[in-house]
């Protein structure tokens, strides 16, 4: 239906503007994916090729949130793997479309997710905000996905994609920093742990 593509039209536009306080980098992966997201729906209002463009846009907008979160933990990789991983992703997408088999789409895009998910585990663990938002972003992303291979390309997939990428930008506008906090702090408490042990 138009109304739920419109929910994806506008969430892709509010979190274009929601990406100003992003590091340089992730901010232009996340507007990328912002713009992926609106031509998907795009697709869905017009019905324009919608079962060609949701997988090959849902798998590269995961991988390019995944990658901005690498970015904003400041763990820049290299941009040969950037476009090496790009690629795949839209390898993986356009033969899941052309075989009509949404698991090729599904695979990689858990893969990111719990890939995400080790990178912030201590933010979750430790409740705070933005952990909480990415946690709770990565799992409206694994259901757009499961949507996807369920065929609910209508209602589920826009609305579970919506709040997956608004939860993706809140998390690195606004809390890019916590994540780097909490890994410092880890590390603290890891060489704390070792001196204590070696004046043992």
């Amino acid at each position: 239906m138009i109304a739920f593509a419109a929910v994806l039209g506008l969430a892709a536009v509010a979190a274009f503007l929601l990406t100003g306080q992003a590091p340089p980098r992730a901010r232009a992966m996340l507007r990328f994916c912002c713009a992926l997201y609106g031509v998907l729906a795009a697709s869905l209002a017009f019905s324009i090729a919608p079962v060609t463009v949701a997988p090959l846009v849902t798998t590269l907008t995961v991988m390019l949130l995944v990658l901005s979160l690498c970015e904003s933990l400041r763990r820049h990789p290299p941009p040969a793997l950037t476009a090496l991983l790009a690629a795949a992703a839209c390898i993986v997408g356009l033969l899941a479309a052309a075989s009509a088999e949404m698991a090729w789409a599904l695979m990689p895009q858990l893969l990111c997710l719990v890939f995400a998910m080790a990178l912030v585990r201590r933010a979750v663990l430790a409740l705070r905000a933005a952990g909480i938002y990415l946690l709770l972003a990565a799992l409206s992303l694994l259901a757009a996905a499961s949507a996807l291979l369920a065929g609910d390309l209508r209602v589920a997939l826009p609305l579970f994609s919506s709040a997956g990428l608004l939860g993706f930008v809140l998390a690195l506008s606004r809390g890019s920093e916590t994540f780097v906090e909490a890994e410092r702090t880890a590390k603290r408490q890891v060489k704390r742990t070792g001196a204590i042990g070696r004046t043992r």
